[in-house]
């Protein structure tokens, strides 16, 4: 027997189970099935609700309201199928999260679904909900609508079959981890919004993976909106991110539109291939690859990048840089420099059309320089457009100190097409001309000049004023590591035979194998000093995204790569003490820690104690087996040491978090002001236990002393 339902102006009923038993409603040419034992829903709710796995599969028959201040909870597991058109709007709550073995499926209530048979998961303003986690949502017309200013975190979540996977308006940041998008119309769907996106694969969908939309004004505000790492976007009927801002580790596989949108900000470490078209405009690409695409896109600088066996080859926009590019085996050509742009220690070479041929016409030259240029069909640089016979570079283009594949000055002529084939046209000086291919370790003359001597190190000098050949010998044996420390690696003896003045970055590959996360975040790059026969930390940065160390120098000479020396596994950590969350520099910390020998055999061995990649304090212990032992160490924060948040470590393993900062500043807020005295005033006369961070002096009590501390240094700050 089939319910009956009163419509009265609008369906408005209560939360109520039903039983049904095989019963078929048809509704607008689709057939709606309720499973035996399911739970049909609709209308407000407005009290605090469970959707239970026992009362799975719920069905939506009317809109679902979750009014302001009431919450609904769905347990993990639980099935909720949408009747056509109808909507699940939250005005109060939601906390919906499932597990892995256990996900919530948002779904349509009909037989044959398709892409937006059923309306959408609404978070309105002032609504809440709890991060997605674990969720299926399919054959909604938008799966996720969110709503108004908050942030959302999407992780471990399967959207497909819909007509927009996630519907992202102005105001609201979506992070996606984790997560597959597929085969839905739009993937995610922007409207000014903006979004994170990891680890996850977009893949499919029929017209974006990620679409940016709204006019000229909204598109002006939408691009550069989405940032990417460590996912894959792929299959998609057109661009596959819209949008694009910041993008790493990331692959865009055989998208039938463009890869991506226009002006991302930086593209790093990607695969971009098989695509019908690139990027338009990015500012930066580095260390990626662009192969099989029709056209692999236009940025501003690029570098350390493959570019080959595209249909059309590399443009490169207006004052653009192309360095330690391969341009290759392109079909039509190999690189279009527009007006001023840079190529420099590349290679083109082996393409079907011209090497290098400008995309535009008119009396603003280029330059080319320490590449190496050969073996091009026609030529292996023309100041003729290919494509639009009418324009033609009328400036004299520098293109000295390149290699073209031969010494005979009359056949390298015979591969540039200049003035003296057409005397409309600028000339291209190409002697003095390189006798030997440009190798990696080729330094030239300039200003912020990159070698890359292998594939894992690069430097780039301030200024070079006399080229020459920079090189790295690569050992495993060196000078000791210092105290604390050790070898993540090899050691590096980097020389060059070029003449530079000013500052050197250099960068270096490292490998992560058997790592943990703490020893990497506090990687240093080390140089040795020859002459006071030690290290010194000329660390910058630590990218551990990308596996790559930075440090800054002023001279070359040994190398190293340390790490901290990560406690053995058969050493347990029982129990760590530091009491200090704050300490004033020219005080100390206190720390205390217990560890046990949970091996077989005794253990000696050197127990050190770091703030961040510091080495603060060490102990040398030899432990029998079932022996634990309480450990006490002191953390000196000299008058000079650098001020900010420190984590202490054991080993590898935290202690916990500790802010150094000037001498009484009590709060850690960077200033010493009447806050602070006021709470070394509150635990007056008692011991440095009742509130271990007024003890300004570390000498186990709260005292005059310590209130002395914090007025001579009254109104003193940082930042």
């Amino acid at each position: 027997m089939k319910k009956q339902y009163v419509m009265l102006g609008i369906l408005m009923f209560s939360i109520f189970p039903f039983a049904l038993s095989n019963t078929i409603v048809s509704k607008q040419n689709y057939t709606t099935i309720y499973q035996s034992a399911s739970t049909l829903v609709g209308g407000y709710i407005t009290t605090n609700t469970t959707w239970t796995l026992a009362g799975s599969p719920y069905i939506v028959v009317a809109d679902v309201i979750v009014v302001p201040n009431v919450f609904l909870a769905i347990e993990p597991g639980v099935v909720v199928k949408f009747a056509a058109g109808k909507n699940l709007v939250i005005d109060g709550g939601l906390i919906a999260q499932g597990n892995s073995a256990h996900k919530i499926t948002f779904t349509s209530n009909v037989t044959a679904p398709i892409r937006g048979n059923w309306g959408s998961i609404r978070i309105r303003e002032g609504g809440q909900i709890s991060n997605v986690s674990y969720w299926v949502v399919e054959y909604a017309q938008r799966g996720l609508y969110p709503e108004g200013t908050r942030t959302l975190f999407i992780q471990n979540t399967l959207l497909r079959f819909n007509k927009q996977g996630i519907f992202v308006p102005e105001l609201l940041s979506a992070y996606i981890s984790n997560s597959t998008i597929v085969d839905n119309d739009a993937g995610i769907y922007l409207n000014q919004g903006l979004v994170w996106i990891d680890n996850s694969i977009i893949s499919r969908n029929g017209v974006y993976g990620v679409e940016g939309t709204g006019g000229i004004v909204q598109l002006f505000i939408v691009y550069n909106a989405v940032t990417m790492q460590n996912s894959t976007v792929s299959y998609n009927f057109n661009t596959g991110v819209d949008c694009p801002n910041t993008l790493r580790n990331s692959n865009f596989i055989e998208n039938n539109g463009t890869a991506g949108g226009s002006d991302a900000q930086l593209i790093s470490h990607c695969n971009i291939v098989n695509n019908s078209g690139g990027f338009t405009r990015p500012r930066v690409v580095e260390y990626s690859n662009f192969s099989g695409n029709n056209w692999p896109g236009n940025p501003y600088r690029i570098s350390d990048s493959l570019v080959s066996n595209n249909y059309q080859g590399l443009d490169l926009m207006p004052n653009g840089v192309a360095e330690r590019v391969n341009v290759s085996y392109n079909t039509l050509y190999g690189i279009r420099p527009m007006e001023n742009a840079i190529i420099r220690q590349s290679v083109i070479a082996h393409n079907q059309g011209p090497g290098i041929t400008p995309n535009y016409g008119g009396d603003e030259p280029f330059e080319v320089h320490y590449t190496n240029i050969y073996n091009n069909s026609y030529y292996d640089l023309t100041l003729q457009n290919i494509f639009i016979p009418g324009e033609k570079v009328q400036a004299d283009v520098n293109a000295t100190y390149n290699w073209w594949g031969t010494t005979n000055e009359t056949l390298i002529r015979e591969h540039i097409y200049d003035y003296y084939d057409n005397y409309t046209m600028g000339r291209v000086f190409s002697t003095p001309y390189l006798t030997a291919p440009c190798g990696r370790s080729l330094t030239p003359t300039g200003h912020n000049v990159t070698v890359s001597p292998t594939s894992d190190v690069s430097l780039t000098f301030e200024n070079v004023t006399s080229q020459g050949q920079t090189t790295v010998a690569k050992t495993a044996s060196g000078p000791a590591p210092p105290s604390g420390f050790e070898l993540a690696g090899q050691y590096y003896d980097i020389q060059t035979t070029a003449t530079y003045s000013g500052g050197i970055t250099i960068r270096i590959v490292y490998d992560d194998s058997g790592m943990t996360p703490v020893v990497e975040a506090n990687l240093r790059l080390r140089q040795w000093n020859a002459t006071s026969l030690q290290w010194v930390d000329i660390t910058t940065r630590v990218d551990t995204q990308n596996n790559v160390i930075y440090g800054e120098t002023s001279h070359l000479s040994c190398f190293g790569i340390t790490g901290i020396i990560p406690l053995s596994p058969e050493i347990a950590v029982v129990s760590t003490t530091c009491l200090k969350t704050v300490v004033g520099q020219g005080c100390n910390a206190n720390i205390s820690v217990t560890i046990r020998n949970q091996g077989g055999s005794t253990k000696s061995f050197d127990v050190f104690i770091y703030a961040n990649s510091t080495l603060i304090s060490s102990q040398t212990i030899s432990l029998a087996p079932s022996e634990q032992r309480t450990l006490d160490f002191v953390w000196h924060v000299a008058p000079d040491f650098l001020k900010g948040n420190y984590t202490i470590l054991l080993g590898d393993h935290l202690i916990r978090w500790v802010f150094a900062t000037i001498l009484g500043d009590v709060n850690g807020d960077k200033d010493v002001d009447g806050k602070d005295i006021s709470i070394i005033a509150k635990y007056f006369g008692k011991p440095a236990s009742a509130y271990p961070n007024a003890d300004v002096n570390c000498d186990g009590d709260i005292d005059g002393k310590d209130i002395s501390i914090a007025a001579k240094n009254f109104g003193k700050s940082w930042s």
